[in-house]
């Protein structure tokens, strides 16, 4: 075998260290998950949202939101559609 005998003292202290830091890295990011926190937020505000609108769509009466549709576009304004264009 050729190499010197520090060589089989060296490497597995450093080995042991490296290993060591990296299971200490993946523990402490196991135990941090910040990234799935802030997903969630996300979400559920997202679903908040959603929901806040879909109430708001509920209460106004089915009436007043064929009247808004009228008001905003005016009666000659729509182009026929050819049956190409879809």
């Amino acid at each position: 075998m050729t190499g010197s005998n520090l060589v089989l003292i060296v490497v597995p202290i450093v080995s042991l260290s490296a290993l060591g830091l990296w299971l200490g890295l993946v523990m402490y990011s196991g135990a941090h998950p910040e990234w799935k926190a802030h997903r969630l937020a996300r979400e559920a505000a997202a679903r908040e949202a959603a929901a806040v609108a879909a109430a708001e769509q509920a209460a106004v009466p089915a009436a007043d939101r064929a009247a808004d549709r009228a008001a905003r576009v005016p009666a000659g304004s729509r182009k026929p559609v050819s049956p190409r264009a879809a």
